[in-house]
């Protein structure tokens, strides 16, 4: 957002950080086995795939579909632990007013 480009390393990195994310919040039984601890799903929880998709679909544009995807029923994605309304912050045009 702040106009400065990542490395390749690092744009792979936070593509592979969101899918793997995704995945786990689609699939809490599959986080669930791999560190051995029920996961729970909030609605707010995904509130990172607001700030994250204008750069996905930059860097992996079927992996900006699958996550606008899953997010899009649950707009305006808003949470206090980020301290922001995401959806209006970073995707305005899916902002409820």
């Amino acid at each position: 957002r702040n106009g400065e480009r990542f490395a390749k390393a690092d744009r792979d990195r936070i593509r592979r950080l969101a899918a793997f994310t995704l995945r786990a919040y689609q699939h809490p039984e599959w986080l669930a086995k791999r560190v051995g601890k029920r996961q729970d799903t909030r609605k707010n929880q995904p509130v990172w795939i607001d700030i994250l998709l204008p750069y996905i679909r930059q860097v992996d544009p079927p992996l900006a579909v699958s996550l606008d995807a899953e997010a899009k029923p649950l707009r305006p994605l808003r949470t206090r632990f980020v301290a922001l309304d995401a959806t209006a912050s970073y995707l305005p045009q899916h902002a409820k007013r």
